[in-house]
């Protein structure tokens, strides 16, 4: 018996959209619904993430490609396709297809949502193929929305997660913090440059600690 045994189709959940989480036993993790890439908010004591979001979205060629969760009509960005759920991970898949100025521009999109296990936060790897006749060159642009990140003890859980604490400016590049909590993002080849028919891979790491601490990046992010 493999891990893989115990897969879920997401399009066969019925569950509401805030029960559908990944768990290492340390961190928990939720998926924003409808999008390839989007992370919502994280769960693992001391640790919680309330509020928090997290977005990936694409420059090929001067053009911005969201993953937005869109279902309008037209160039809408990339366009959510089914998903897995693991014991371990969370894989969802998406496409991109239009013509612009003339230029077709046709992506394949998978994204892997693992939660960490030796620190709070989560690991992404995306995997991006190139379907069009161009050579592409693709920014992979992350964003993050702190929300209200806080810290308690487990005295402070009950059978419901905390309150939110203060909202977490940012306060260097790709740090955000409140009196509590820091937030530090952390990316591998940000730029791909990408063969017609080729596939390449990133990672994104987000990674949740004391206030003026100085996280490691999780190691080897390539495992991921």
């Amino acid at each position: 018996m493999k891990l893989d045994d115990f897969h879920l189709d997401l399009r066969a959940s019925l569950a509401p959209p805030n029960h559908l989480a990944v768990s290492s036993g340390y961190s928990r993790v939720r998926p924003e619904l409808g999008t390839v890439m989007g992370v919502s908010e994280c769960f693992g004591p001391p640790f919680a993430a309330r509020g928090f979001r997290f977005r990936v979205n694409l420059n090929a060629s001067d053009y911005l490609i969201n993953d937005t969760a869109s279902k309008g009509k037209g160039d809408v960005g990339i366009l959510y396709s089914g998903g897995t759920w693991h014991l371990d991970r969370i894989e969802r898949l998406g496409t991109y297809h239009h013509i612009k100025a003339g230029r077709l521009m046709s992506f394949g999109i998978k994204s892997s949502l693992t939660p960490l296990a030796n620190q709070f936060g989560f690991v992404m790897r995306i995997e991006l193929t190139n379907r069009g006749p161009n050579v592409e060159s693709v920014r992979v642009r992350p964003q993050v929305d702190p929300g209200g990140p806080s810290r308690f003890g487990l005295s402070g859980w009950s059978f419901h997660p905390p309150e939110p604490g203060q909202f977490a400016p940012q306060v260097q590049d790709n740090v955000w913090e409140n009196e509590q909590v820091r937030i530090t993002l952390f990316q591998e080849q940000s730029l791909l440059e990408i063969d017609p028919g080729a596939t390449e891979n990133t990672w994104i790491a987000v990674v949740f600690s004391e206030k003026e601490s100085t996280p490691k990046p999780p190691p080897h992010l390539e495992h991921w």
